[in-house]
């Protein structure tokens, strides 16, 4: 029979064994770390890029809220919003987490009427071109940001004109936008979800009172 060595492992073998291993998982954990926190801080950064896309879109088009008062298209002076294409120069709805305006968002007479709204964490939007009857067709809504964690915190707060005798909204001058999203994954160090708060401010041109 073939002789056979049954010597078993040294102590010194063992011990470079069990370094080698310990070597190679902290090396593993090491790039596990890296590569969550590489995603943490790519997710803040695509959250931070479309929440501000959103903000400054919100800014842009509620300032041409109610505008222009007078529509080329009005033909009689008995026309109004409800009825015609004409544009109403008052918010439709103006709530903490929802506002409905009209407004010829991109000049080519043709009122389009807009809402923003949170529907639990998403931020939606609509805009639809009024008919020339003064309807107004059904149109989907689309999610501008997603992971909204406004809490108690307004979305939608208003300055009245203290100079007009208009009731709200009616005498709504500006309207600030706060939106706070929650990123995606957690943070890898504490564990939390860290908040990004972007705010902006819309002056309406044609503020009525």
């Amino acid at each position: 029979m073939y002789g056979r060595s049954e010597r078993g492992f040294s102590f010194v073998e063992v011990l470079v064994v069990t370094s080698m291993f310990a070597f190679l998982t902290s090396g593993a954990t090491t790039v596990v770390s890296h590569f969550r926190q590489g995603r943490s801080k790519e997710a803040s950064r695509e959250a931070v890029s479309r929440g501000r896309a959103a903000v400054d879109q919100m800014v842009r088009e509620l300032r041409l809220a109610g505008y222009p008062t007078e529509h080329a298209d009005r033909s009689s002076a008995n026309l109004t919003a409800a009825n015609s294409n004409s544009v109403a120069d008052t918010f439709l709805v103006a709530t903490a987490s929802q506002v409905v305006f009209e407004a010829d968002l991109d000049g080519d007479g043709v009122i389009e009427r807009v809402e923003y709204r949170l529907n639990g964490a998403a931020l939606e939007r609509r805009a639809v071109s009024k008919n020339s009857d003064g309807s107004v067709p059904a149109a989907r809504y689309e999610i501008l940001a997603e992971n909204v964690d406004n809490g108690a915190t307004p979305l939608f707060t208003y300055t009245a004109n203290p100079l007009s005798a208009l009731p709200a909204p009616g005498n709504f001058v500006s309207v600030r936008v706060s939106l706070q999203l929650r990123t995606l994954p957690a943070d890898p160090k504490s564990r939390q979800y860290r908040t990004l708060r972007l705010e902006g401010e819309a002056h309406r041109q044609n503020p009525n009172g």
